[in-house]
């Protein structure tokens, strides 16, 4: 399994979707000791970048950013915004001795452990939400609620909690209101049937407008596109309605 790693987790997102899109073998993502790693089979062998030199933290100031993510994680309600602070200060951490782990209170120390694994669930966090522009149907909709509500459970003690609420909410109400994949495709086909009809009707009588195909509680019939100054209209042939399927 090749991998490939990144001091930024926008340039590793970005190769992990390029390579999954040529490839589709990119399996994950995810932060380890300062990187972003994508890892998968067909990922092509790389160095990682070079890290800056960055001067070891003094034991205070290990204490201070220990004590500001615990704060931003409580506080901070957008998910890129704490990623980005996430991502910055634990780069930091990396710098400082080991032994000032042992300073730390056992929630601290336990916060600390965690970190690597909230910025992961972070990325996938923004992931979904970029994925929320591409939701057209209410299996995709479904989808997207179970994604949130997994990623509430895993925040729910920290402020992205309620922006990924919000996510989870607004994807409850589209699943109620976006037709199903099937009745989309139909629907599709069908607008695609009535272009075809209707790039071969011609022009209304009134010579002012074209026949297009409208729908009334008694079904389909051909009208004028100037309607309402043409009211004229008359009823689909049955070979035209065979086409349609109706």
């Amino acid at each position: 399994m090749a991998e490939r790693s990144f001091r930024n987790q926008v340039d590793a997102r970005v190769f992990a979707k390029e390579t999954a899109v040529s490839t589709k073998t990119v399996t994950k993502i995810y932060y380890r000791d300062g990187l972003w790693v994508v890892e998968g089979k067909a990922v092509s062998e790389g160095q990682p970048d070079v890290l800056p030199v960055v001067a070891a933290l003094s034991q205070n100031d290990f204490l201070s950013v220990i004590s500001k993510i615990r704060e931003n994680l409580k506080v901070t309600e957008s998910v890129d915004e704490l990623l980005n602070f996430l991502d910055i200060n634990y780069k930091k951490l990396s710098t400082t001795r080991q032994d000032f782990v042992s300073l730390l209170s056992y929630a601290d120390r336990e916060l600390y452990k965690n970190i690597p694994n909230l910025l992961t669930h972070l990325s996938n966090a923004s992931d979904a939400i970029e994925d929320l522009l591409y939701v057209k149907s209410k299996e995709h909709a479904t989808e997207m609620v179970y994604t949130f509500q997994e990623l509430v459970t895993i925040f729910s003690e920290y402020g992205v909690a309620q922006c990924l609420r919000r996510h989870k909410q607004a994807m409850l109400d589209a699943s109620e209101k976006l037709k199903s994949e099937s009745v989309a495709k139909t629907d599709a086909t069908l607008s695609q049937i009535i272009s075809r009809l209707e790039s071969n009707a011609g022009r209304c009588k009134c010579g002012n407008g074209r026949l297009v195909i409208r729908q009334s509680s008694y079904g389909y019939f051909w009208g004028c596109s100037n309607f309402p100054t043409c009211f004229f209209k008359r009823a689909l042939a049955k070979s035209e309605m065979e086409v349609l399927g109706v």
